[in-house]
């Protein structure tokens, strides 16, 4: 992929699950399932709520995904930032205390939503910050992925290490 759309037809979209129609949005092959990497259903609800919570962002880092030069796979940078989120969840203890509160505000069956929608926040905040760092270093291809993306992982990590003690994370629940 070299930015630019492909696949497709004129005027529609192809149908089913495998076809080049993926390409558009960021998939590497005609098979988006293969792209989840362990991320499952998972992956695709964050990326659902992310296009559904901020749809302007959503779409304006699909365009970005896009560009001639620097473009990156959409699709699978989301399934990155979900593995990354999901990594947060197992190693931050702070991001573990504010789902448990998300939960107790919640009650029963409202935390379960309650807690989904911190973890979605979280997600689309990453994501923000991937595609600011990614503009910003404005990179000559691709290949420049790897090293940015373990850039976004550092600044975010900090950034939750630094709210330990801060209770601004409670804006999150506010959302």
């Amino acid at each position: 992929r070299r930015g630019g759309r492909k696949g497709g037809r004129e005027g529609g979209r192809e149908g089913g699950r495998e076809g080049s129609v993926w390409s558009e949005i960021g998939f590497q092959g005609r098979d988006p399932a293969t792209d989840f990497r362990g991320m499952g259903i998972f992956g695709l609800m964050q990326m659902v709520s992310f296009a559904e919570s901020r749809p302007e962002k959503a779409r304006s880092l699909l365009l970005e995904s896009e560009h001639p030069r620097r473009w990156f796979p959409w699709a699978v940078t989301g399934v990155n930032v979900s593995r990354f989120v999901f990594e947060l969840l197992t190693e931050d203890a702070v991001l573990e205390e504010r789902l448990v509160e998300a939960w107790r505000e919640g009650g029963r069956e409202g935390g379960k939503g309650k807690g989904m929608q911190v973890v979605n926040e979280v997600y689309a905040d990453v994501w923000e910050t991937f595609g600011r760092v990614w503009v910003d270093t404005d990179p000559e291809n691709v290949m420049a992925f790897p090293p940015i993306w373990s850039e976004v992982q550092r600044r975010e990590r900090r950034r939750w290490r630094q709210r330990r003690g801060d209770e601004s994370w409670r804006l999150l629940l506010e959302v």
